[in-house]
């Protein structure tokens, strides 16, 4: 029988005390990719609206069969949604983009969105838009709030959930008058599980106060 080395243990033990992570840091991507782009697949999810009184209204997510090629030779897989509008999804070395509409208080904007990153725990876009008539930058940055966390959504328990923060800024314009957040959660397979949003335009701006305080919950998800 032969022996194991006491060096060889002390250094098995070191390099597995190295490899103990308690941070949001990035770790090897999940099998498991964080959006399901099969055909077929589709999703039932619930907005509440706190703005209204707690008004609720639902949406279908869908996806088709369809690829299409957009920002130059990427390939996006088409979805369609209930609301009338479709979105286009792409994952791209650990890179989540969707090419969607903006948040309709944001102004009438389709735009392509990195919302998440397995490889970092932080990035940052800027968008050219108009505000009152000029010109203005939107700036998103995201920041992974936790990784490998579980959470439990009408009901459901899921597991490896990435919490991301996307806070929203226009640096020309005071954070006194604008201030804007989505704080969102996904997991393996379901993508978007819940998030949270928040935007608040103040009377300095825009003449008068807009507000914007939602909830989005996935009721089920039915994924092929």
């Amino acid at each position: 029988m032969k022996k194991i080395l006491p060096g060889i243990v002390i250094l098995a033990l070191f390099a597995a005390s190295c490899n103990k992570n308690d941070d949001p840091t990035p770790v090897s991507p999940d099998p498991d990719p964080y959006m399901t782009l099969t055909s077929g697949s589709s999703w039932v999810y619930l907005l509440t609206d706190l703005e209204a009184g707690g008004a609720t209204s639902t949406y279908n997510l869908v996806s088709t069969n369809r690829d299409t090629m957009l920002q130059g030779n990427l390939v996006f897989h088409v979805f369609d949604k209930s609301t009338g509008n479709k979105e286009y999804y792409n994952i791209t070395d650990n890179k989540y983009i969707v090419y969607r509409k903006l948040h309709p208080l944001l102004g009438d904007y389709t735009k392509f969105v990195r919302y998440l990153d397995l490889t970092n725990n932080s990035w940052s876009e800027d968008f050219n838009v108009v505000v009152n008539g000029m010109p203005q930058t939107l700036n998103l940055k995201d920041t992974v709030l936790e990784r490998n966390v579980s959470r439990v959504v009408n009901g459901t328990t899921y597991t490896k959930v990435i919490c991301v923060k996307t806070d929203y800024s226009y640096p020309s314009i005071s954070p006194n008058y604008f201030q804007g957040y989505v704080k969102s959660y996904y997991a393996p397979k379901y993508g978007l599980i819940e998030d949270s949003t928040r935007f608040v335009l103040l009377p300095n701006v825009s003449g008068f106060t807009l507000k914007a305080t939602e909830t989005t919950k996935l009721m089920s998800a039915d994924l092929h």
